[in-house]
């Protein structure tokens, strides 16, 4: 007896809004004098850069939450998830971003560097880069999905962890981020024996077989049976072993 996968939803191995708690890390170098990421509904206006509402419910981590000039200055600011498990088949690690860089006396010369950790923030490897300049740097919430199977450097998927970072080093540009809805699903699928009857009318007869003769040779049809990606004998025998007397 074959069977073929069927998608009957997602499963969420880890979620995070930042509606209910703020529970992430955040760490500043130093010499930063404001713009340290903080939770909160966003409170400026967007004029230099900043979101003006967060990508999903109210909250989000942004930098320094108040209207006006509170962009990242001088220093850098990180913020750090906890411990995300994402060891399950087909993991996906998601999250929206806002960055931008554009405005100021030196626009377009910093950027937001995201990390990923595959041993509980033990060690760490890129995962991306936006700016200094290109797409992602004039504001904006961008949804970015990554498979953790093709993530290189996770020595653990169940350890895994991420971390932003953004800084404004001299000249100084108008530096504005946000993070929000962090996320790592993966699709559930349930093993379903395929239906010889084609037509759906509760027999498998002469009609199915029409149907299925109509489709001989095709690739990834509807009468693949067997599900070995094409239409032929092996098909046909599963039909006639379910045929309805």
């Amino acid at each position: 007896m074959y069977s073929v996968d069927v998608y009957s939803g997602i499963d969420v191995g880890f979620e995070d809004d930042f509606e209910i708690a703020c529970n992430w890390t955040v760490t500043n170098s130093a010499d930063l004098t404001s713009g340290a990421f903080e939770c909160g509904i966003p409170a400026g206006d967007g004029s230099r850069g900043d979101p003006t509402a967060a990508a999903s419910g109210e909250y989000c981590f942004l930098t320094e939450n108040i209207a006006g000039n509170s962009d990242v200055d001088t220093g850098s600011t990180t913020l750090t998830s906890g411990v995300m498990d994402g060891s399950a088949p087909g993991a996906v690690l998601s999250y929206h971003r806002w960055f931008s860089n554009d405005q100021g006396d030196a626009p377009n010369t910093d950027a937001m560097v995201v990390e990923i950790s595959g041993d509980g923030g033990t060690s760490w490897n890129s995962l991306e880069t936006v700016g200094p300049t290109g797409e992602g740097v004039s504001g904006g919430w961008y949804f970015v999905e990554w498979a953790i199977d093709d993530i290189g450097g996770i020595n653990d998927p169940s350890q895994i962890a991420i971390r932003f970072t953004v800084g404004d080093s001299d000249p100084q540009s108008i530096v504005e981020a946000a993070i929000d809805m962090v996320m790592i699903s993966s699709i559930i699928c349930d093993d379903v024996e395929p239906n010889p009857d084609l037509n759906g009318d509760g027999v498998v007869d002469g009609e199915d077989l029409a149907l299925l003769l109509a489709a001989w040779g095709d690739l990834d049809s509807f009468a693949d049976l067997n599900g070995d990606g094409i239409v032929d004998g092996g098909d046909l025998g599963a039909l006639l072993g379910a045929w309805t007397l």
